[in-house]
């Protein structure tokens, strides 16, 4: 009886649950044991427990999804609903012996085909950050041929451990750049505290984000697990390690061929977005924890994605940055001992 209502009032409004629903009984002993509400800003709030439970709040719980060619069919709302799962399911019914009690519906989508051809993101939008880095380190391996005589002078180990320095300070001084800029810009509309304050709450909690076609993610997973310094110091560490990765291939790279494989390289790093966002399942799980250019996406670090992908979370990250540049600056010093050097005129 509660299928065949359900069923009747869905299709008034053109959706066919049929075969697209899951279906759970709920006793009201499990639910008062289970009961649990929050206020706009995430806190409990008891005020709005319900006073008494009886038999009559007895039903059934349905959680109904669309699907298109045997796929789910899901919008992940900011990462309040990032997972595709009934709880998150954009249809959700309780029905008593009173019938519906309460019925929730969001984002319900009608599908038609196009001849439109698919337009991909430019490629300085989807990799800016790897592109400056790419330019900041244009000038690897600084085989320039006065570099010559600072070789001979100094010998091969202690002239690699120059132009691994000169990385590591141009990564620092671009973290610091990107981080006081975007300070900077913003300084007349800043309210000056150490919460994350009303807007950025705004953006996390609503589809905002969305209409105003919002430049970067924000989080509401983050507003609550982490302070904003605190956040702030872990992406700038992220950064610096993910910038001091792209200038350390390189220069291995340019040690091992040449210049220009050194750019395709990085160039590669910086087009990886697209690759991950279009590989199937069991390639992105291979790739999320392999490619660190995806890393920089600090709303990304510990969620999944849409497929169900779980990304490194920050930890992890940082560790496997750490090892990698490690990796990197002891080949760098293997490569630089043995290989013969091409220096070349000024350009």
């Amino acid at each position: 009886m509660a299928y065949r209502e359900l069923s009747k009032v869905l299709s008034e409004i053109g959706l066919d649950i049929a075969g697209k629903y899951n279906c759970y009984s709920l006793d009201y002993q499990t639910m008062k044991e289970n009961e649990y509400v929050i206020n706009f800003q995430g806190e409990e709030d008891r005020d709005r427990y319900k006073d008494n439970w009886t038999k009559d709040d007895n039903g059934y719980f349905f959680a109904v999804h669309q699907t298109l060619q045997g796929c789910t069919v899901q919008y992940p709302l900011a990462e309040v609903f990032s997972q595709v799962c009934d709880a998150n399911a954009p249809v959700q019914v309780f029905y008593t012996r009173n019938g519906i009690v309460e019925m929730q519906i969001y984002d319900l989508f009608t599908f038609h085909q196009t001849d439109e051809p698919l337009v991909l993101k430019s490629f300085d939008e989807v990799a800016d950050t790897v592109a400056y880095a790419i330019y900041l380190y244009a000038r690897v391996p600084f085989m320039e041929r006065w570099q010559m005589y600072q070789v001979i002078r100094l010998g091969r180990q202690k002239w690699i451990g120059i132009q691994i320095f000169k990385i590591f300070a141009a990564a620092f001084l671009y973290t610091a750049t990107v981080l006081v800029s975007g300070v900077l810009i913003m300084v007349p509309h800043l309210e000056w505290t150490a919460d994350w304050g009303r807007l950025y709450h705004t953006l996390a909690l609503t589809n905002l984000q969305d209409e105003i076609d919002l430049d970067f993610f924000a989080s509401y997973r983050l507003i609550n697990d982490y302070k904003p310094a605190r956040l702030m110091l872990i992406s700038a560490l992220v950064l610096f390690l993910v910038v001091s990765f792209i200038g350390l291939i390189m220069l291995l790279i340019s040690l091992c061929f040449s210049r220009a494989a050194s750019v395709i390289t990085a160039t590669s790093l910086a087009i990886a977005e697209i690759a991950i966002e279009n590989a199937g399942r069991r390639m992105q799980q291979i790739m999320v924890y392999i490619i660190p250019t995806e890393w920089i996406k600090i709303a990304k670090a510990g969620t999944k994605n849409v497929m169900g992908v779980l990304s490194p979370d920050f930890d992890e990250i940082i560790i496997r940055l750490f090892i990698m540049v490690l990796i990197l600056m002891v080949l760098i010093y293997l490569v630089g001992s043995r290989v013969s050097y091409n220096f070349y005129g000024e350009e």
